[in-house]
């Protein structure tokens, strides 16, 4: 193989690289836009609500528009629950390391607390910042006092606060920023 050629396929693999990524993100942010439910983002509220997930078909599609009512859609869609007015399941998304990380949070309007929040997608590195999407991270959301925002600290020693997973900190800065963002969204409500 000459250079010539070795160039020619290096520059074909990365316009061919560079054309799937845009189609992919074209793609992804139509979705988010419509405010359409997704197979994950169904998934991810139904785990958040207790309800059961298999199997995941049409029949758990008319559980959640039976628990859920969109009341905003676009990049941060908003459902009411149903069954508790205050209750409200976001859908926020935001840039991390790797790529794209989009979450679902439960959040009570009264109580001003996250009820739980979910990693629908993330592209994070396996073993560091992937560890975002795993219940001991998101487990400290769970309950959290979140009145304003959320805060990432070394120390976190107030409700608001949490700590970050060691190696991963852009990471779960990208998820404090998202999990504010959804909080503006309430607020603007």
């Amino acid at each position: 193989m000459n250079k010539s050629s070795f160039l020619a396929d290096m520059k074909f693999m990365l316009a061919l690289a560079f054309a799937l990524s845009a189609i992919m993100s074209i793609s992804a942010y139509l979705a988010r836009k419509s405010g359409s439910l997704t197979t994950k983002t169904l998934e991810a509220a139904l785990t958040l609500t207790g309800q059961s997930l298999s199997p995941l078909n049409e029949e758990n599609k008319k559980a959640f528009e039976q628990t859920f009512a969109q009341i905003q859609g676009g990049k941060t869609p908003v459902w009411r629950f149903l069954n508790m007015e205050n209750v409200l399941l976001l859908e926020a998304s935001g840039n991390g390391m790797w790529g794209l990380i989009r979450l679902v949070m439960l959040f009570d309007t009264v109580e001003n607390r996250i009820l739980g929040v979910q990693v629908v997608e993330q592209n994070e590195t396996s073993g560091l910042g992937g560890l975002i999407a795993e219940k001991p991270f998101l487990s400290k959301f769970t309950g959290m006092m979140a009145q304003n925002t959320v805060e990432l600290a070394a120390m976190p020693i107030e409700e608001h606060q949490f700590d970050a997973i060691s190696g991963a900190t852009v990471s779960c800065k990208a998820v404090e920023r998202i999990i504010n963002e959804a909080l503006r969204t309430v607020r603007s409500l």
